[in-house]
């Protein structure tokens, strides 16, 4: 949140109410005429515009009347902003101002400053806020700020306000329809049908009656022996399609290396900002469209600066969209160095049905060291264009514009 400008003046303060007071018994005692009273009616105004704006924020509170939401680009939130004055002393102005979003990933309607006059004793003012998602990203909305001072302008106070209940607005990364029979046909050892999942026999869930259509190697036999009653096995479903969706940073970000100090280091040169986000974009429309199928996918983020690298795997497949969309929504990279989670990543190796490489260009790869630890035939590069194309060895390389589809 950006510091308010006080544009109080300086004349209303302690020391020149001090000095105010000094210059009355001063032209008192020399007897200048009215200058005594003038510089007493100076000093009163001063001083009741210097205890009315220390008390224009006292007691002033501040709520917020809505629900967090999570959502796509285009989606709106609404939320109420309630200012209570709980004292007997009015507020004449009052500016509200929330933080605006690093990323720009919302828009509010009118402004993230709003002004209100006459805030009267014991009265409470709404704002009624519509705020737009524009991007990738995560708003969150914890505090505002409060200026407000006396009818002159003469005295002004700042505060920040913590709100008790706050509200986050998680924009989704954009998600298009996407073709999938690519995907859906590298799983083409699975049973037909069972779109993703199926059933591990050495985990046995449950049993059943037989109804007509079960197959035969589901009936129980030693049952059937025993009891003379047809009884089904129902075994643990399992999901052995793993989409996996490694995000490859670097590959957005063009450095130099430069000689600082007698030292070589690589600064950053270019980031190709936009070429990522569509990335990401096509990233999040996979999932979804995998999602659809009941093809888990996981997520592979690298560390940048503090935050430390991760393997995403959602637990379960009814949570696995919201939980990765807003992992995505979350990451915040401006080009600084990346590295990957590589003994993670291995470690997991044995879980990833297909590897599939968020990257700009083949070319432009900067995990190579890492993929050459896994299995090729795993591996697939997702990229923005093949331009550039070096590889490094025989990856299939899916371009985003064969990927993506019209609506409707």
């Amino acid at each position: 949140m950006e510091k308010q400008k006080e544009f109080g003046s300086n004349f209303v303060s302690r020391g020149a109410l001090l000095f105010l007071l000094a210059l009355v018994v001063i032209t008192s005692y020399y007897q200048m005429g009215g200058l005594p009273a003038f510089l007493l009616l100076v000093f009163l105004l001063a001083a009741v515009s210097l205890a009315w704006g220390k008390g224009s924020l006292k007691h002033l509170e501040i709520s917020i009347e809505g629900k967090s939401l999570n959502g796509f680009p285009g989606e709106e939130i609404e939320f109420v902003l309630a200012a209570a004055n709980e004292k007997w002393l009015p507020v004449i102005w009052l500016d509200l101002t929330l933080p605006e979003p690093k990323r720009k990933c919302v828009s509010l309607e009118g402004g993230f400053k709003r002004k209100f006059t006459w805030l009267m004793p014991r009265q409470t003012l709404r704002w009624r806020c519509r705020m737009q998602a524009q991007k990738r990203g995560i708003y969150r909305l914890a505090e505002v700020e409060l200026t407000s001072g006396d009818g002159f302008g003469l005295s002004v106070e700042n505060r920040r306000e913590q709100l008790t209940t706050g509200i986050f607005f998680v924009v989704y990364p954009k998600v298009d329809p996407v073709e999938t029979s690519g995907f859906l046909q590298e799983y083409s050892e699975l049973q037909k049908g069972t779109w993703g999942s199926q059933e591990d026999v050495t985990l046995l869930k449950s049993s059943r009656g037989y109804l007509p259509g079960d197959a035969g190697k589901r009936i129980n036999w030693r049952i059937l022996a025993r009891q003379s009653e047809l009884v089904v096995n129902v075994y643990e479903t399992v999901q052995p399609r793993n989409a996996c969706f490694l995000l490859d940073l670097e590959s957005f970000v063009r450095r130099e290396m430069v000689e600082e100090n007698g030292e070589k280091k690589a600064v950053l040169k270019e980031f190709h900002e936009e070429v990522m986000e569509d990335m990401l974009s096509l990233a999040a429309s996979c999932m979804v469209a995998l999602a659809e199928k009941q093809v888990f996918c996981s997520l592979v983020i690298p560390a940048i600066g503090n935050a430390e690298g991760k393997v995403l795997f959602p637990e379960s497949l009814d949570n696995m969209v919201p939980e990765l969309l807003r992992e995505l929504a979350s990451l915040e990279y401006e080009g600084e160095q990346s590295f990957l989670p590589e003994e993670a990543v291995f470690a997991a190796d044995h879980r990833f049905g297909k590897l599939y490489v968020v990257a700009e260009t083949p070319g432009a790869l900067s995990c190579r060291s890492t993929l050459e630890r896994l299995e090729d035939t795993h591996i697939r590069l997702l990229v923005k264009t093949r331009e550039g194309e070096r590889p490094g060895t025989d990856y299939r390389i899916w371009e985003e514009k064969k990927l993506r589809r019209e609506r409707g």
